[in-house]
């Protein structure tokens, strides 16, 4: 489990197919810190640390998580968000996030107001709309956000200038996918 607060922007090394998968080198300024078995967030997709060195580490994704995720055009110099699990008595400052995606988003604009940026998206599938709730919470590439307004085909986020500058936010452009998680708790409400 996560909290959708960002510890590292990280860049992919390597990236070799092994059957219907693929396994990933990372580079993170927390490498050595991680054991392995131990999960990652890597842009909001939940990994598990196959092997590591002292400024990277290296994670597997199955067929599964490439056809549902950004995984799946992803490619060696990419940058990646990046958080490890939390620590039962961490402070919670995001929301919970499980690194379990629910699909993609596609940035349609990025506008300025004032000091922050806001992100419009189109959600690739409509369904995930009946799950989205204005000041509610939605983790885009593992960041823990809040809804800024919900539209017909989407939604739009406000990101303040921090969460720019040290997120791979910082670094998209229109047209970009990014993995979307929807909020657990509105998940149990609906019972999906």
């Amino acid at each position: 489990m996560f909290t959708g607060i960002i510890e590292d922007v990280g860049k992919i090394i390597s990236v070799v197919s092994h059957g219907d998968g693929k396994e990933w080198e990372i580079s993170s300024k927390f490498s050595r810190e991680l054991s392995i078995g131990e999960s990652v967030s890597i842009d909001g997709v939940c990994h598990t640390v196959t092997d590591k060195e002292a400024d990277c580490f290296t994670v597997f994704s199955s067929k599964q998580t490439l056809e549902i995720t950004s995984f799946s055009f992803r490619l060696s110099g990419d940058l990646v968000n990046l958080e490890r699990s939390l620590k039962v008595g961490d402070r919670l400052s995001g929301h919970f996030v499980y690194g379990h995606v629910d699909g993609l988003a596609i940035l349609e604009s990025v506008r300025l107001f004032d000091k922050s940026t806001i992100l419009r998206f189109r959600l690739k599938d409509k369904k995930m709309l009946d799950y989205i709730v204005t000041k509610g919470s939605i983790a885009l590439s593992g960041i823990s956000l809040t809804v800024f307004s919900k539209l017909k085909d989407g939604f739009e986020v406000m990101i303040i200038e921090h969460t720019m500058e040290h997120t791979g936010l910082v670094y998209l452009k229109e047209g970009d996918a990014l993995n979307v998680e929807l909020d657990v708790l509105g998940k149990y409400v609906k019972g999906a």
